[in-house]
C-alpha cells in the first residue's frame, strides 16, 4: 500500500477541521464586535489555544492574542 503524500495528509486534516472552523466563523459573525473591542472573540481564541497546551498572551495591542508554538 502506498503511503499518503504530505499534501494528501494536509488535505485530509484540513477536511477534518472544516466543520469546526465553519462553526467558529458563524459564531464570530453572529456576535460582531467593533475593532479594538473584540473581547469575546479574543477570549474564545485564547481559550482554544490554551486547550491545545500553548503558552498564550492576551491584551497584545489591546485585544490581540499571541501563542508560542515550539
Amino acid at each position: 500500500m502506498k503511503s499518503m503524500s504530505l499534501l494528501d495528509r494536509f488535505k485530509a486534516e484540513a477536511q477534518e477541521l472544516q466543520p469546526q472552523l465553519v462553526a467558529w466563523r458563524r459564531d464570530f459573525h453572529a456576535h460582531p464586535e467593533l475593532g479594538f473591542a473584540e473581547v469575546r472573540t479574543a477570549g474564545i481564541v485564547a481559550d482554544h489555544l490554551r486547550a491545545l497546551g500553548l503558552e498564550t498572551a492576551t491584551g497584545v495591542g489591546k485585544t490581540g492574542v499571541v501563542a508560542l508554538v515550539d
